[in-house]
C-alpha cells in the first residue's frame, strides 16, 4: 500500500494469509484506516486534534494511521498498538521503512498492547504500565462485537487523560459499535465540535489502492472528548 504527501511517499507493507495464523484481521489497511489517514493531510479539524499531542492507536494493524498521524499532523508522541504479534512486526517494520519523513520531534513506537479491564506490566511488551498518559485515542475498525466495545472502553479508560480525546471510525454498519459509543458516554466522552467533515472519496484518493469509492463512503468518523473525569 502507498500514499504519497505532496512531496513524499509513504510505502506500508501488508500481510498475506499463509495458513499459520487464523487471525490475519490487522494485516491489511481497512478502509476506515484509509480515511483517517488521509484526513491527517487534509483536514485541519482533524491536525488540530492530534498536533503537538501524545498519541495512542489502539487495534493498530500495520500502522497506516500512527505513521501519517506524525506525518501529516505533527503528533508528538504515536504509540501504534495491536494485540498480534505479527501485525505489530509489520507495524515495526512500516514504521522503520518511513522513519526519514518524520518530523525530528516526533516520536512514533510500535508494540504489543492487549485490551483490558484490569492492567499490570504484562498487558504492553514494553513492560509499561502508565496510567491516563494519553491526550488521544484513536481506533479505526476494532469494534466487532459487544465484548470488544468492553475491552476497548476499559482500555481507554485505563490510557487516555481524564480531558482527553477519542477518534472512532468504523463502518456504518459494524457489530457493537453502539455499545461502545454507550460506554465511551458513560465515562464522560461527548461529540467534539472538531468531528471532520463526512466525504471521504477525494480525500482517500491520496492512497494509490485504495478501497472502493462506495465502500469508503460507509465509513464515519466521530471524535469525542471528556471535558473532565466523570
Amino acid at each position: 500500500t502507498t500514499t504519497t504527501t505532496t512531496t513524499d511517499v509513504i510505502v506500508l507493507e501488508e500481510g498475506v494469509h499463509d495458513g499459520s495464523s487464523s487471525d490475519t484481521t490487522g494485516l491489511v489497511v481497512w478502509d476506515s484506516a484509509v480515511v483517517v489517514a488521509s484526513l491527517f493531510f487534509s483536514s485541519s479539524s482533524m491536525i488540530e486534534v492530534v498536533r503537538n499531542k501524545k498519541v495512542l492507536e489502539l487495534g493498530a494493524g500495520v500502522g497506516a494511521v500512527g505513521i501519517c498521524c506524525c506525518i501529516g499532523a505533527g503528533a508528538a508522541v504515536v504509540d501504534i498498538t495491536d494485540g498480534n504479534a505479527n501485525a505489530i512486526a509489520l507495524a515495526k517494520r512500516n514504521v522503520e521503512r518511513n522513519r526519514h519523513l518524520f518530523s525530528k520531534n516526533c516520536v512514533v513506537r510500535a508494540m504489543q498492547l492487549w485490551w483490558s479491564t484490569s492492567f499490570d506490566s504484562s498487558h504492553r511488551d514494553d513492560g509499561e504500565q502508565q496510567q491516563q498518559q494519553y491526550d488521544v485515542a484513536i481506533c479505526c475498525d476494532v469494534c466487532y462485537d459487544d465484548t470488544h466495545a468492553h475491552l476497548l472502553a476499559a482500555t481507554v479508560e485505563h490510557y487516555v487523560a481524564p480531558t482527553g480525546v477519542v477518534v472512532v471510525a468504523h463502518d456504518r454498519a459494524r457489530r457493537g459499535i453502539d455499545h461502545l459509543f454507550e460506554r465511551l458516554q458513560r465515562l464522560g466522552f461527548r461529540d467534539d465540535r472538531r468531528a471532520p467533515p463526512q466525504s471521504w472519496a477525494p480525500t482517500a484518493a491520496l492512497f494509490a489502492d485504495a478501497g472502493s469509492a462506495g465502500a469508503l463512503e460507509r465509513v464515519c468518523v466521530r471524535v469525542l472528548t471528556r471535558a473532565a473525569a466523570p
